[in-house]
């Protein structure tokens, strides 16, 4: 590829280049690449790529599949695939579903224990996901183990990203267990589309839509087993592991504003009175709504994208052959100091209506085609467990537990671990002293 007019990332070391800066820390690493250029070269061992840093250069590779191959990341899939699931009237129904498990994880909390909030919002989101696309039909053991294996799926999303050093290399235990928990998962929904399309009925789930048995399904050619597994997982993908990550990230950020915490209770006090949210309460949200936005940009899902040149091209007024790598990270774009002032600090208020913002950098759930086709449903999931959370509960950081960003499929807090606290079980965090 002809990349001499493109800086080198500097920290390179001999044959594994960059990899144990990847790997070390790789959210500090891809941010600060931005500092050396709108393009920047990487290395990871034999392996070459270069990163794309500028927005509307991200938004150009993103947009235009005919001259940038899309590669593999865990919420792949075009979006007009499985686009009729997520049409605006079928979004009640989920909301349904995702107020029924809300209210059955956060109702066996009890009042000054600890709990893992990561595994917690990851149980909410993983069985509001399940029951959106499969609403009844499956039992709980069946709904489990298509959990367990889509996660131990996606959980390899990250080291499939960039290539490995060496680049080749006998299948490792992880490898066959991946492949194992995928051949499961996809003899799991071609069973449940089977029996769907035996059915004939539309469930108002994402499995009638994907199967063709939604209304107007007939006017569409059936999609093949594979390409309805494909979007399964590129569901759980959105739906489930955004929603869980989103969440847990915006209770461990609100511990450090109490401020915006409080706003957060006086509104889940004014809208929802002590009940669970629900899809008619989305438009009163407002403060929770940015608070997810915000999230979102500190910590987007879809953090690293990769591309392939099909064709010799230019970018960035620089010439690239056909063949060559290209990364894109949402993350980097989120933390340019230029577009986002202070972007460590979190700070809902950057998206008031009366805030100018930059048209082309926000890229949480990527872009063009390929964007996420999940989005509205993993954001309504999160504002609607946010405030419902928000609603009955005060969560407080644990002395000594502060969480680390583990960058996989999605960004996510590991070893995060907080203290529950009722709120109506204590005078000063009721509606009128909300800390």
């Amino acid at each position: 590829m002809t990349t001499s007019g493109i800086p080198t990332a500097p920290g390179a070391l001999p044959l594994v280049g960059h990899a144990p800066r990847m790997l070390r820390d790789p959210l500090r690493f891809v941010a600060g690449l931005a500092a050396h250029g709108d393009l920047v070269r990487i290395r990871q061992g034999t392996s070459r790529a270069v990163v794309v840093c500028r927005p509307d250069l991200v938004r150009e590779v993103l947009r235009d599949d005919s001259r940038f191959s899309p590669g593999d990341h865990p919420h792949g899939g075009r979006r007009g695939a499985a686009g009729p699931a997520f049409d605006a009237s079928r979004m009640p129904g989920y909301a349904a579903v995702m107020a029924e498990h809300i209210e059955r994880v956060t109702g066996r909390w009890k009042d000054g224990r600890i709990v893992d909030v990561a595994a917690e919002a990851r149980d909410i989101a993983a069985a509001a996901t399940f029951g959106a696309l499969v609403s009844g039909g499956a039992s709980r053991a069946a709904a489990r183990r298509c959990v367990r294996d889509a996660r131990t799926v996606l959980d390899g999303a990250y080291r499939r990203t960039f290539p490995p050093v060496p680049p080749a290399r006998p299948p490792g235990p992880g490898r066959v267990r991946r492949a194992a928990a995928n051949r499961r998962l996809r003899q799991a929904v071609k069973e449940f589309t089977d029996a769907y399309r035996a059915e004939g009925d539309d469930r108002g789930d994402l499995l009638s839509v994907l199967a063709g048995v939604h209304d107007g399904g007939a006017d569409e050619p059936p999609r093949t087993p594979d390409e309805i597994a494909d979007q399964a997982l590129a569901f759980f993908g959105a739906g489930w592991c955004t929603t869980a990550a989103t969440v847990a990230w915006a209770l461990h950020l609100l511990a450090g504003r109490p401020d915006v915490q409080r706003r957060l209770h006086l509104e889940a006090d004014a809208v929802l009175d002590g009940g669970t949210a629900a899809f008619e309460h989305l438009p009163r949200l407002e403060v929770t709504g940015r608070i997810v936005t915000e999230t979102l940009r500190m910590y987007p899902p879809v953090w690293l994208l990769t591309r392939t040149l099909s064709a010799d091209t230019e970018l960035g007024g620089q010439r690239l052959r056909a063949g060559t790598a290209l990364l894109c990270s949402p993350y980097l774009i989120h933390h340019r100091e230029d577009l986002y002032p202070d972007p460590g600090r979190f700070d809902p208020d950057r998206w008031t209506a009366d805030k100018e913002r930059p048209s082309d950098a926000y890229l949480a759930f990527g872009a063009g085609d390929r964007g996420c086709a999940g989005d509205a449903f993993a954001v309504t999931a999160a504002t609607l467990t946010l405030a419902s959370i928000a609603a009955r509960w005060r969560l407080l950081p644990v002395p000594g537990a502060a969480p680390r960003a583990k960058a996989a499929g999605t960004i996510s807090p590991e070893g995060l671990r907080m203290r529950t606290m009722s709120r109506s079980a204590v005078p000063s965090l009721t509606r009128e002293g909300t800390p």
